[in-house]
């Protein structure tokens, strides 16, 4: 078993489109759950349903471009901890290989 067997060093593990979905509905509930919560502060949740035609689509705007960048962000991060892992595997490949050698030499 090497690291690259472990779920997330897998190499065609990807962001995929449910984790975007994913995040993309949590932060659009968050930011209707904060504004709404501002509003009840304010003294003024009634106003909450009367301002969704602008809430939503901003909601959904700042969601959307904060998923995208996410994943793309997340797809750069996997390439990057993949290329670490075959490197990695590599170079203890040629350690374990000197130090057998090493032990062939004194024995």
């Amino acid at each position: 078993m090497s690291l690259g067997d472990i779920p997330p060093y897998r190499a065609n593990a990807r962001y995929g489109v449910l984790s975007f979905a994913m995040l993309f509905v949590a932060l659009l509930i968050e930011i209707e759950t904060v504004v709404f919560a501002a509003l009840a502060v304010a003294g003024r949740p009634d106003l909450f349903l009367q301002l969704q035609p602008l809430i939503i689509p901003a909601a959904v705007m700042v969601s959307l471009t904060a998923a995208l960048v996410f994943a793309w962000r997340a797809t750069a991060w996997t390439r990057a901890r993949m290329d670490d892992v075959g490197a990695y595997s590599a170079e203890s490949a040629n350690y374990a290989e000197r130090l057998a050698q090493h032990h062939r030499s004194q024995g």
